[in-house]
């Protein structure tokens, strides 16, 4: 997964059955120290949505 975070793009590899709730930490991508230099970590939590409804192709899982 890519997404946009303050000036750069993050790539986030997420593993199969992770599951809604599941924290992963980046380390040096947080926000930046107020009194000394670097960058905190960045956590990322996941949101599983399960859709209510699929297509024949879906349930055939092709």
């Amino acid at each position: 997964m890519k997404f946009h975070h303050f000036e750069k793009n993050i790539s986030l590899k997420i593993p199969p059955y992770t599951q809604t709730g599941k924290i992963f930490r980046i380390k040096g991508k947080g926000a930046s120290h107020i009194r000394s230099r670097g960058r905190g970590d960045l956590l990322c939590r996941v949101i599983v949505e399960i859709p209510t409804t699929l297509d024949k192709k879906q349930l055939k899982g092709t």
